[in-house]
């Protein structure tokens, strides 16, 4: 996966998918002027995630799927009970990031 920042996007977000091999590749196109890298980054591994899921369970509702893998999850329920790491508490302080 990677992500292109273009301050001159056609539209706002654009997902390509393009099969190489036995693989997939996708790239996210994004206007800078709406998002940021950093949630496009996010964006990115969770979408990763939710296909190496469906992958690995095809049969798999996608109710029994998530977007977000241990680590990820664990750093949400840590911000979403005021418990934040450091990085995060930096990252709120000087870049204004909600959560």
């Amino acid at each position: 996966m990677a992500a292109v920042p273009n301050e001159h996007a056609r539209f706002d977000l654009t997902v390509t998918a393009i099969e190489v091999a036995a693989d997939i590749e996708l790239e996210f196109e994004y206007s800078t002027d709406l998002f940021r890298e950093d949630n496009v980054e996010r964006w990115m591994a969770g979408l990763r995630t939710l296909l190496e899921q469906a992958a690995a369970r095809p049969r798999a509702p996608i109710s029994e799927l998530s977007l977000t893998d241990a680590a990820a999850r664990g750093e949400l329920l840590r911000v979403g009970r005021g418990r934040s790491s450091q990085s995060v508490k930096e990252k709120k302080k000087s870049r204004g990031i909600c959560y």
